[in-house]
This record gives C-alpha cells, structure tokens and sequence, in this order.
C-alpha cells in the first residue's frame, strides 16, 4: 500500500494535490459560520440521565419554575447604603430601564427583580387595594349620601311638624291655663282686694262672706273675655257656687285673710269644679288638656309666668313624647327653639338629633349644606369631600408601607447585602434564547447600563449568558493571540532548523489548509445538528498546527536525510513516503484513537473535544500524505531556497549520537533515575488541589468581577441554591383536605434539611413551609404553594441554599449529605415509600458531571485508549512489549507534567488545579505524546532490520531522528505553550501542561528513558513476531 502511494505521489503529485485543494474548499467554505455554533454553555452537553439534570427537567415541565437564565447587574454603593434615597432611585432607573428595553429589544425577557421592583409591586397592590376602598367607599357613600338626604329632609319635615304641632299643643294648654286658673285667678284677686279694703276700713270688725263672694262673682264676670264666655260664665259660676260652700260661717275675721291659705282654697275648689265643667260632655277631646293642667300645675304656680311656662311646655313635651315616640329631652329641645324658629332652625335641629341616633354627623351636615333640591354635580361634589374624608381616615390607620422595611426580610437578604453595600438586579429570560440572541440581550443591557450609570455606584453585570458572552470575547482574543503566536512560532523554528524560507511556509500551508478544512467539516457537523465547547475551538488550531508541522518537517527532513546519503531525488521521495510517510500514519492513528476514545465519555463536552481533535488530526494526516510528498516531487530540492545545497547535520546530530552512547552504556542508571523521579513526582500528585469551579479560573472580567462581589458580599447563597424533588405516587392534596401524612413526611423532610451544617434554614422553602414558617395542613392554602407544586399534587419542590460555592468541594460533601438523609427520611417515612426524590441545583449538577467525568476517564477513554493504542501499535510493530513500553513512558510525562504543574501554579502561583486539566493531559498525550516514540521506534526498527544490534540501532535512530524530533517538540510544546498567552487560568495550566509534558518526552523520554529500555529489554523488543535482521541493499 505504501509502496503504491510513494509511486502515486511521484507520478501523479499535482492531482493528489490538486485533490486535496478540492477537499479543503469543500469543507472551508462552511468556516465562517462556525463561530455562530460554538457553545460555552456546559448545559447541552449534559447527559439526561444525570440525577441533577433530571430534577432540572422536573422541575420545569412539572411545576413550570424554568426561569431560563437570570442574569444579574450588582449594584455597590462606593459611599453610604445601597439603599439610600440615592441608591434607591439609581436601583429603580435601572430596573425600569432594563423593563422598558425589554419591550423593545431585549428579546426573551421574563422580568426584572430588585429591592425597587418588589417594593413597587408591593405599593401597586397597596394602592391597588386602596383605590379598590376608595371606589367602594365612593360608591357606598354616594348611595348611602343619596338616602341619607332623603330620609334626612323626611325627619326635618316631621320635625317641623312635630314643631309646629308642638306650638299648637302648648298654645292650647296656654289657653286652657288661661282658663281654668285665670277664672279662678281673676275671681280670687276681686275677693282678695274687697276683702283687704274693708279691713283696712275696719281692721276690727268681721268682714261678711256673702257680699264679699258676691262682689268677686259680678268682679269676675266683668273681666271674663267675650271669646269663650259661656264656657268661662259656666266655669265662674260653678267656681263661685263651690268657693262659697267652702265657708261655713258668714264671717271671717281680717286675720284669716292669708293669701297663701286662699290660693290653697281656690286650688281646692278648681280640683273639685273643673273636672266637672270640663268633661269631654262639654269639652270633648279639650278635657284631656284641662285633666293634663290640673294633675301638673295649680293655681299658684300659675300666678308665677315663668313656671307656668315652664310646666305649660313640659306637660306639652310630654304629651307629644307619649304619642310620638321621642324623648322628653328630645321634645323639650325643639320646644327651646322657639314658637318662631326657622326652617334652618328645624333643619340644624334634625342634624343633631339624627347624630344622636347612631349616624354619622359629617353625613347629616353635608345633607344639611346640600339644601333640598341639590343638583348632581353637587351632590358628586359632596360624595368626593366625604369619600376623600374617610379615605384619609382609612390611610391614617393603614399608610403606605414603608421602605424597605415592608419587603419580606426573605426577599430583601436576598436583594440586598447584609452591610445595605450592594444590591442585586435579576433580571430572568427564557430558555428559548439563541447564542446569537443571548449575546445581543448581553451587548443591550450593557448599553442600558452606561446610559443609566451615576458616579458613586460600581455597576457589574453578570450571569450565565454575561458569563458566556465575556468568555467568548476573551476566547476570540485568545485565539486570535493564541493562532498568530503560534503560526510564528512554526516559522521560525522550521525556518531556523533547515535555514529555508520554504519549508515553514509549506508546511503554515498543508497545516493551515488542514485547520481551514477541519473547522469548516465542525460548521457542517454544526449544521446537521452536533455542538462543539468552546474548549474545542481554543485547542483545535494549536494542536492541528503543532502536530501537522510535526508531520511535514518529518517526511521532509526524511527527504533531505535521503538526498545528503546521494540518493536521487525521485527515490528520495518513495522512501520519504515509504518510512516517513509509514511513521505518520501509525504516529497519527495513535493520536487518532486517543482523541477518538473521549467519544467514549457520556458527557458531550468530552465527545466535542474528542471528535473534533480527532477529525482534526485525521485531516491533518490527510492534508499531508497528499501534499508533501507530491510536493517534493514537484519542487524537489527547491525546498531548501534560498539554500543551494543539501544541509549537513553532523556537526548537531554528534550531540544526540553522544546522548545515545550515554544511554546504551548506562541503561539501568537512567531507568532508575526516571523511576526515582516518576516516584517523586508521583507524591507531589497526591498532594494537588483539584477545583471544579469554572468562574474562579476565569479572566477578572466584567462578569467575573460581579460574581466576586456577589460572593463578597451575600455569600454563596445566591448562587448556590439547590432543589429537592419528590414525584409522590400520591398527590398531596384531595378536593377539601390535605393527605396529612404525606404532608408531615415532607416537613419532617424538610426539617431535616434545613438542620444540616452546609445549608441555610433561613432560606430552605417548600410546601410545608412557603415563606420559612410551618403552615398547619387544615390551613394550607394551595395558591400559596404554587411554586412547589405541580397542578396533579404529585411533584413537590423543595428549595434551599448552600453556605459553600456551587462548585466548592464542601458544596458536594453537602449535596452528598443532603442525598443520604433523602434517602434516611425516604426509608422511615411510609408516605414516601416508591417516590422519586432527587436532588438537583448547581452544586448536585457539578457534583454529578464530576462524578460521570472521573467514571468515564477511568473506566472508559483511559482503558480504550491504552487498548486501541496498543492494538495498533501490536499490528504495526508486531511486538508486545514496544507498545506497552510507549503507553508507560507517556504515561510518566503525564505525571511528570502534572507534577510540575502543581509545583508551579498550585504552590507558586496558589491557583488549583482545575479538574479537567489532568484529564485532559492525559488524553491528549496517549496520543500526540506518542507521535515521537512512534518516528523514533519505527526508524529503530528500520536501523535493527539493515542488520545493526539493539544498541547500534538505537544509537544511529538517535542520532539520525534527534534533530528533526526535538524541532518537532519544540514547535508542538511552543504551539502547545502558546495557550498560557490566554488570561483564562484553565487554558494556561492546561498549555503548560501539554507543552511541559511534550517537552519531557522530547528531552528526556525519547532521548534517554525510551533507548534505555530497549536496551535493556533486548530480544524482548520484537516479541513475539521477532525481528528478522538483513542488510538492504542500499542502491534500491
């Protein structure tokens, strides 16, 4: 086969490459549109069947708590609180900026959540509530009013009547009066004063009764008004009839004139003749009024005005109060008004009665101002004032709430710093976003933000989508750093090595046509629906350019080799394509299967990195076999201008024939001393630090400063909640009742949650206990726990935070401990028997991811890997022990390296280990770290089978590969090297890694550890296919 592609690329070289140019513009025309499809989100790549991811999936489809992704402006105060009115009012320009760019151009926007936004829902359902009050206050009173006015003017009018009626009873009981004591009071003084002048004429004699009564009689009758005179003569006439009986003698003596004892007797008299003359036979309905007079006044209480007034009125009020139903006092008031008293008078009078009764006076004053006939503008008028009175009553009682002290405390920690520093904006969109949509709503809330920024507030957005648009920023800066750097690299040092200008431009152009093809097959694998980590691009370009120029200047040095040995060029290039282009295949296929096996892994970053690389590394291999060695049949020794002749190398390949030498002679002590140092090495891994937080390795960013002041200021609670989910085969809620049990095994779960030593009792939520506190099950109200459960009952929700970082070792001892009493309380309780309880949230996904990744390298990529490199190895070398040799010493430069790496950055620098960094070490090194032992045993074979011994082949392999080798791991490990320019912390240790580990296999393993070996295992080398030793003639 290789003898048919050496003739091949003799005699057809210009349409193999013509060939090959055809493939890389097929693929290359798809590269544009691969940046659109890389992925820095870690969310798709994620197996479904991890606990954490399926809880996530719960959790969305059944209670609908998807929020997407939130992003979060922090918001710190450089002087005073974060929620002074100064702050107050810069939090809520921000938040209603951010709503009102929602509507225009943010895309997938759900809300925005901050102190000033809650605090506003909380004053719109105040005022909501409050004008709900105050239209049915209006209501109510403009109703009640409009009654109110009707029934007041109706009680003014009875009043009035009652006044006037009143007035008409007392008129009549005056008159009465006026008849009934002033007859007698007119016959009495006539008496009296006859009486007095004859004593005064003869103060000793006698003075006779009968003339005396009789002179009163005739006095009296004179005096008696003609209305009502026959009525009164009657009255007189019996009065005089009765005065007279009541004396027994004809005379009395001057000293019995006593006016005291006088009126006593005319009250006598009256009380005998009154009831007589004023029968209602005579009277009619008027007797009544005269019975009244005389039970309540007598004759001397008449002869005095102001009492006979007075009890005049009060037998009035009391008449009027037996037949209307008011009070005395009440009467007795109106009576007070007067006989004269105006319709106001009546009507000011109605106001204070009917307030007595219980209505409100405000009511009774205004329906007194409207007047009688109000119009309905004044009467809405009048419905406004009072609405507006009791309104502000109510607001006295209930005023607006206050700020901040109103929010929930559960609310407002969470928004707010314990210090009042800093303060959070979330704002929350949906998982529908596009990256290409993510990216835009990052670059507008940052537009926002500089539109609304004030001095005295630093400002930082942050969040998943912030985070990712940061990152790949700085990727693109990286990568462009990152390729330039390395393309130079490769110039120089393949211009440097051979003194050829084209050389290092031949091989920039098979290795950058291979990236061009390579990335334009990831945008057409994109298009058909795979994703791609943006690890995979950072690594692609880097491992493609060192790893290609391995292959070129390999099979081109092969070329020169052969023409400085005479041998023509036309052979020249058949060997070079026979051995060189031999060792590329079986050193690429070796690479092929280490990236190939992290298809393997579950997890799909691994799979993008692994397929990618891999089919990055197999068009490399392609893009090489068919140009270099059609190439050099075409410019033959034109690729060494400006250069005219063949180099020679003796002078430098001395050195490596000497380093072989030392090797040969002294195997065991250089086998010991890499055990002694492997061993060293291997203790300084024990002691590594391995972190899993993404954001610590990051650049200090805009986005990574803002998670930093989150964790500064709130702690990890905010960033580190974590969900617990039980799918109960029961719902938890009947029509009218609660399933008690079920309900106390979730609070007793709940509880014992809460009471762990990484969590946060005070911001554990769930069903039983929406907002912190036990609600009773008779008094759960399932609008309330809506959040926690799904619309069948069956899924319940449990929410907490964790006192630790989401990717922070004591965050997964929690989740661990979180599990095993999920698992305790699932066992005790019997109304959890056969549900579904799982744990999900940042913490349990990383916890999971970790756990799958660590599974799937060590029982899946690390054993394929090693059996697929051997397998391979065993076909092409026919020997057992070679390819375990290789598997070995490349595993030692993993160690060597990872060691390292901890000495430098995690003891010199004081940075951890990110957890993919070794993993990753050790993947990409089973497979480029054995390109060179893979060139270096295929030419020690080549060497032992010309006839040379073990030691002699080695030597010469040395020697004749030692330069091209070492040129080739210095441009690997510098294109390797070259991702420690990135600031992102992950790539840096990984470049230092990689390159460090290529550096010691092309310095140390393949120069002194892997001859010693050989050396040492001898005939075991070939085994068991053996090796048959020939001397080639050198003229073929």
């Amino acid at each position: 086969m290789l003898d048919k592609y050496a003739a091949l690329s003799t005699q057809r070289g210009k349409f193999l490459i013509t060939l090959w140019v055809i493939i890389v513009i097929i693929l290359g025309v798809n590269l544009p549109s691969l940046e659109e499809h890389i992925l820095h989100s870690v969310d798709p790549f994620i197996p479904s069947t991890l606990e954490a991811k399926r809880a996530q999936q719960i959790v969305s489809e059944k209670i609908g708590l998807d929020q997407g992704e939130t992003e979060i402006i922090v918001v710190k105060a450089e002087e005073g609180d974060i929620v002074s009115e100064k702050g107050r009012s810069y939090i809520s320009e921000l938040s209603r900026a951010v709503e009102s760019k929602g509507k225009e151009d943010l895309k997938g926007l759900i809300g925005v959540v901050s102190v000033t936004t809650i605090y506003d829902e909380i004053l719109a359902k105040y005022w909501a509530k409050m004008n709900e009050t105050y239209r049915e206050i209006e209501q109510r009173i403009k109703a009640n009013l409009t009654e109110a006015h009707k029934q007041f003017y109706k009680a003014a009018d009875e009043l009035q009547t009652l006044h006037k009626t009143l007035y008409t009873l007392i008129n009549k009981l005056t008159e009465a009066a006026q008849v009934m004591y002033g007859v007698p009071a007119l016959y009495l003084q006539a008496w009296i004063s006859a009486a007095q002048q004859i004593a005064q004429a003869n103060p000793l004699q006698p003075i006779p009764v009968k003339p005396l009564n009789e002179h009163a009689y005739n006095a009296a009758l004179k005096m008696l008004p003609e209305e009502g005179r026959p009525l009164t003569e009657a009255y007189l006439k019996a009065f005089h009839t009765a005065w007279s009986s009541t004396f027994t003698e004809d005379y009395i003596l001057p000293t019995e004139l006593n006016p005291q004892l006088l009126y006593t007797k005319a009250q006598v008299t009256i009380n005998t003749v009154a009831p007589l003359v004023f029968s209602p036979a005579n009277v009619g309905e008027a007797s009544k009024l005269f019975t009244e007079l005389n039970r309540a006044m007598n004759i001397t209480q008449w002869a005095e005005p102001t009492t006979r007034q007075r009890i005049i009125e009060d037998t009035a009020a009391s008449t009027a109060s037996r037949e209307s139903g008011l009070s005395e006092s009440v009467i007795r008031r109106l009576i007070n008004l007067g006989q004269n008293a105006t319709q106001h008078d009546i009507e000011a009078f109605t106001v204070d009665f009917l307030a007595e009764q219980g209505l409100d006076k405000r009511f009774l004053e205004i329906c007194l101002e409207l007047g009688r006939e109000p119009t309905p503008e004044v009467l809405d008028a009048a419905t406004q004032n009072l609405t507006q009175h009791v309104f502000a009553e109510i607001r006295s009682k209930f005023p607006t709430p206050p700020f901040p002290d109103s929010i929930p405390i559960d609310l407002y920690s969470r928004l707010v710093s314990g210090d009042n520093k800093t303060a959070l904006i979330l704002i929350q969109f949906n998982t529908s976003l596009s990256e290409v949509e993510q990216r835009t709503a990052v670059e507008e809330l940052r537009k926002v933000i500089a539109e609304v920024k004030q001095s005295g507030f630093t400002t930082l957005l942050t969040g998943p989508m912030t985070l990712s648009y940061d990152l790949r920023n700085q990727d693109s800066e990286d990568i462009g750093v990152i390729d330039k750097v390395t393309i130079l690299l490769v110039f120089i040092l393949g211009a440097a090595l051979i003194a050829s200008l084209i050389v290092p431009t031949l091989s920039l152009l098979t290795v950058g046509s291979a990236v061009a093809a390579a990335m334009g097959l990831l945008a057409l694998l994109a298009e058909l629906g795979f994703t791609h980590f943006y690890l995979l691009r950072s690594m692609i370009v880097v491992v493609i350019l060192g790893a290609g120029v391995d292959y070129v200047i390999f099979m081109i040095f092969r070329y020169i080799e052969e023409r400085g040995n005479k041998i023509d060029h036309a052979t020249a290039v058949k060997r070079t394509a026979i051995h060189a282009g031999g060792a590329v295949i079986l050193s690429a296929s070796t690479v092929l299967v280490g990236f190939s096996c992290l298809a393997l892994s579950s997890v799909g970053i691994l799979q993008s990195i692994g397929i990618g690389l891999a089919l990055g590394i197999l068009l490399t291999l392609i893009g090489a076999l068919l140009t270099i060695p059609p190439a050099l049949s075409i410019i033959k020794d034109k690729i060494l201008l400006p250069r005219r002749t063949i180099p020679n190398f003796a002078i430098r390949l001395t050195v490596f024939r000497r380093m072989a030498h030392y090797c040969v002679s002294k195997p065991k002590r250089v086998l010991v001393m890499g055990l002694l140092a492997t061993v060293a090495l291997g203790a300084v891994i024990t002691t590594i630090s391995i972190t899993y937080g993404d954001i610590e390795m990051l650049p200090p960013f805009e986005s990574k400063r803002g998670v930093d002041a989150i964790l500064s200021s709130f702690g990890a609670a905010p960033l580190s909640q974590t969900q617990i989910v039980v799918v109960s085969r029961e719902p938890l809620f009947t029509e009218n009742s609660v399933k008690t049990d079920l309900y106390q095994a979730l609070d007793r779960l709940h509880t014992e949650i809460s009471n762990l030593e990484g969590v946060y009792p005070e911001y554990t939520y769930g069903p039983t206990r929406p907002r912190g506190e036990y609600v009773a099950p008779e008094k759960v109200d399932r609008s309330s726990v809506r959040q926690f459960i799904d619309e069948e009952g069956k899924t319940l929700v449990m929410t907490t935070s964790l006192k630790s970082f989401y990717t922070a070792d004591e965050a997964f001892t929690t989740i661990k401990k979180i599990r095993e009493k999920v698992s305790e309380v699932a066992k005790d309780e019997a109304a959890l028997s056969g549900a579904e309880i799982l744990v999900g949230g940042g913490a349990a996904f990383y916890l999971d991811l970790t756990t799958t990744i660590n599974h799937d390298f060590f029982y899946r990529i690390i054993p394929a890997a090693c059996i697929g490199i051997f397998i391979v190895l065993l076909i092409a070398l026919g020997s057992v022990l070679l390819p375990l040799r290789l598997l070995a010493t490349t595993a030692m430069s993993a160690v060597w390296s990872i060691a390292i790496l901890t000495l430098v950055f995690q003891y010199g620098l004081g940075a951890r280990i990110y957890w993919l960094t070794p993993l990753l070490t050790f993947s990409v090194l089973m497979g480029l770290g054995i390109d060179y032992d893979v060139f270096l045993i295929t030419r020690v074979k080549e060497e032992a089978m010309k006839g040379l011994s073990d030691e002699e082949a080695v030597v010469n392999a040395v020697e004749r590969t030692g330069l091209v080798l070492t040129a080739a791991g210095l441009i690997l490990g510098s294109a390797l090297g070259s991702l420690m320019l990135s600031p992102n912390l992950v790539l840096k240790e990984m470049g230092f890694a990689l390159s460090l580990a290529i550096f010691i296999d092309t310095f140390f393993m393949r120069i002194f550890l892997n001859p010693a070996i050989i050396v040492v295992a001898k005939k075991w080398n070939w085994w068991p296919k053996g090796l048959e030793r020939q001397v080639k003639d050198q003229s073929v």
